[in-house]
């Protein structure tokens, strides 16, 4: 069945309000800033592309350990640990020499790596 779109989701009031607040404060310094819709929409895909990364490589992918300037993933297909650090504001991994390699694309479904990249205004890069 083709889709034909929502003509309106109803959601609760204080998620409604906690939305807004966290729209306002990460579009506070830009001229423009996008619809509530588009807003929770963006949201809503970086969410399902995590998933579907955690889905496609969890099984032999691990969280090691993360410090303040570094994250450490393991990878025991390849039995090895894949160190990740931060170069010119994005996660690089050293380990593949690469900024968009599996392991990035675990990190960023790791909820405290996320929060902070997005705290900076970084986006998940799209993954090889």
């Amino acid at each position: 069945m083709p889709y034909k779109g929502f003509s309106a989701i109803t959601i609760k009031e204080e998620l409604y309000k906690k939305l807004n607040e966290k729209l306002n404060e990460d579009y506070k310094d830009k001229k423009v800033k996008p619809s509530l819709a588009s807003y929770v929409s963006d949201i809503l895909w970086n969410v399902i592309e995590s998933e579907e990364i955690l889905r496609k490589y969890g099984p032999f992918l691990e969280k090691f350990a993360i410090e303040p300037d570094k994250i450490f993933i393991k990878d025991n297909r390849l039995d090895r640990i894949a160190e990740l650090v931060l170069r010119d504001g994005d996660l690089y991994c050293i380990l593949d020499e690469s900024f968009n390699c599996v392991h990035i694309g675990f990190a960023w479904s790791i909820p405290e790596v996320y929060k902070a990249m997005e705290l900076h205004g970084k986006k998940m890069p799209k993954i090889k």
